[in-house]
């Protein structure tokens, strides 16, 4: 099964005392790129989601819908400023922190007057 996956083991060790030496194990996979597809497939879903879901969140507040899925930002902030949505502008920000692209897609996404009540712009 490792093998169809492009991994195998390689014993990294034999600790213990001789006669009851225990081997040790590790799993290698080959260097093919295959963290940075998945890293740039995180970052496509993780700013479909921002606009998708906060805007989906900004307009249900307001349409008075839970199913609406509206892609126009709200008139009034005050949808915004719930604590799901807050709560949910903050686990987008503290997720696309390690990917500078993904990150300025999401702070693109949420009005300033809300990144600045976070803490997370001047």
């Amino acid at each position: 099964m490792l093998k169809k996956l492009g991994l195998h083991l390689e014993m990294i060790g034999q600790p213990g005392p001789r006669g009851r030496q225990t081997r040790v194990y590790q799993v290698v996979g080959h260097e093919d790129g295959r963290e940075a597809v998945f890293a740039a497939w995180l970052a496509r879903d993780a700013a479909r989601f921002a606009e998708v879901y906060l805007l989906d969140t900004v307009n249900s507040d307001r349409n008075n819908k839970g199913d609406s899925f509206l892609l126009t930002p709200s008139d009034s902030l005050d949808a915004w400023f719930t604590p799901d949505c807050l709560t949910d502008v903050q686990g987008m920000v503290a997720t696309a922190q390690d990917d500078p692209a993904m990150l300025s897609e999401v702070l693109k996404l949420v009005p300033e007057a809300v990144l600045k009540h976070l803490g997370l712009v001047a």
